[in-house]
């Protein structure tokens, strides 16, 4: 069953895995990144969570559920990296991360966070008007893109008052 699942698995998929396992990996020793590419993943995270919003139940009250637990993930994705420094360089404003495996482990969640509840939407129709499965899914969906963008924010906030 697992060798059909991952071919009916479209290759777009394969290739966004890939690059989030690249950069998660990445992360895991101490680096340095400018400033604007911390915001990539949670610019990814949030057209994806975004996206798949539009397509479930009650959207206005779905889209309050989600913006709330975006709230509460991007509070703790805040707190999450008070140690990392960040400072200008001669290419702009960069981050310099001692390095670790919250990125890797937070991007892993996501994404079979998201690819679980897409391979279920797609091969069990009534999975989609299950409001408990669809609030689960908003909900750990909007947490974890949450906790990027609460990173990104707090890495500009270090750096806007740097002073």
């Amino acid at each position: 069953m697992l060798i059909e699942i991952l071919k009916g698995t479209p290759w777009w998929v394969y290739a966004l895995f890939v690059y989030l396992v690249i950069n998660g990996v990445k992360s895991l020793k101490p680096h340095t990144i400018p400033l604007k590419k911390a915001f990539i993943l949670p610019l990814v995270f949030l057209v994806w969570g975004l996206s798949s919003l539009g397509a479930k139940l009650g959207t206005f009250i779905n889209f309050g559920l989600w913006i709330g637990c975006l709230a509460i993930g991007a509070w703790l994705g805040w707190h999450l990296v008070r140690h990392v420094s960040v400072k200008s360089s001669t290419h702009g404003p960069v981050i310099t991360s001692p390095g670790g495996p919250l990125t890797l482990i937070l991007i892993l969640a996501i994404f079979f966070v998201k690819y679980f509840f897409g391979f279920t939407y797609a091969t069990n129709p009534l999975a989609s008007t299950d409001i408990r499965f669809v609030t689960a899914d908003i909900i750990l969906s909007g947490f974890l893109t949450g906790m990027f963008v609460g990173r990104a924010l707090h890495y500009w906030y270090k750096w806007k008052n740097r002073n």
